[in-house]
């Protein structure tokens, strides 16, 4: 996967957690949070429990963390 500074050009490649492709087509719903930190569901992690799915993971490091959750909030 290609990260892309809009602002230098800068190009960093790296690879990312096969848990990102979802699909047969190669397809993947990912987000950054911030330049070091990728959303991304990991529907493999609890098998068949779909509880604390979410992940985030550090390009530069390689490193994977989990998602905390702090609370419930209501949105309206």
């Amino acid at each position: 996967m290609d990260r892309v500074n809009l602002n230098t050009g800068e190009v960093m490649t790296f690879e990312a957690p096969d848990a990102i492709y979802s699909g047969g087509y190669p397809c993947c719903v990912v987000a950054f949070l911030d330049e070091d930190s990728l959303l991304y569901v990991n529907y493999h992690k609890e098998e068949g429990k779909n509880k604390n799915v979410f992940e985030i993971y550090h390009p530069s490091s390689g490193e994977r963390q989990d998602l905390e959750v702090e609370g419930k909030r209501e949105w309206g």
